[in-house]
């Protein structure tokens, strides 16, 4: 898919910046090569699979990308918040068998 956008020109000599492209943000982030729909597809399909399996099953869904891909917008998904500690334990251990 091929996406072409406005440009504006400012004619304003005090303005820092001279051009100004148009945004899509509900549709795609800027300087970004899928759409957030797209974006969403993977994460979900990496999440519930693997990397590699991940991307043999998008490739029969129609979608083209590698498992690298699948790994990387996982990574960029937030790590989700631990939550309130009620409870910890702790377990004695011994490097040497015996010997405390």
């Amino acid at each position: 898919m091929r996406l072409a956008v406005r440009k504006f020109f400012c004619r304003n000599s005090a303005c820092q910046r001279k051009i100004f492209t148009e945004r899509l943000p509900t549709f795609v982030e800027p300087w970004a090569q899928m759409t957030l729909r797209l974006i969403a597809a993977i994460q979900a399909i990496g999440l519930s699979t693997s990397g590699r399996l991940g991307a043999r099953l998008a490739a029969h869904l129609g979608i083209s990308t590698s498992w690298m891909t699948l790994v990387r917008r996982i990574m960029d998904l937030p790590t989700p918040s631990a939550g309130l500690v009620t409870a910890l334990g702790i377990d004695d251990f011994s490097f040497r068998r015996g010997r405390r």
